[in-house]
């Protein structure tokens, strides 16, 4: 079961379970990417800030029950050094995962527009994370460049 909680209206988070999340995936990381996203996919994110205002600073929570125990991952991307470069800008997508790694390779994809490459490494943690049998998903905080911030802050 995948539940996602966007308190921020023009944030909207498309879970993998979404009728329309390849489409988006494919859109925001390429065709070439979107096939190497291996076991991450079932519990990997599209957000879109549907915003008129970049976002230099985002909080979101995953929360997955697997094996009956609950494991939480928190991330904080900013960008306070370099407002010009948000973390997500104004009509702009990005894909987030439970793993900080695949976060990574998937924004240096969405940002250079390169399809390359495998999310090889870490195949057990990949697996671990696909086994769940919850997922629950939030956005925890957003800041725009002018300092700005808006959500719960759990």
């Amino acid at each position: 079961m995948f539940t996602t909680a966007s308190p921020l209206e023009w944030l909207q988070i498309i879970p993998s379970t979404h009728p329309s999340f390849s489409t988006e995936i494919q859109r925001v990381l390429g065709p070439g990417v979107a096939a190497n996203m291996g076991g991450i996919l079932p519990c990997s994110v599209v957000l879109s800030n549907l915003g008129t205002e970049p976002l230099v600073a985002i909080g979101i929570r995953f929360q997955l029950r697997i094996n009956g125990r609950l494991v939480r991952r928190n991330f904080f991307y900013h960008s306070f050094e370099h407002p010009e470069r948000p973390v997500l800008g104004a009509g702009e997508s990005s894909v987030f995962t439970p793993s900080r790694w695949h976060n990574d390779y998937f924004e240096r994809a969405r940002t250079s527009k390169q399809s390359g490459g495998g999310t090889d490494g870490s195949n057990s943690m990949m697996r671990g994370l696909a086994s769940a049998e919850k997922i629950h998903v939030s956005i925890d905080l957003s800041i725009v460049p002018a300092g700005r911030a808006a959500g719960p802050d759990e």
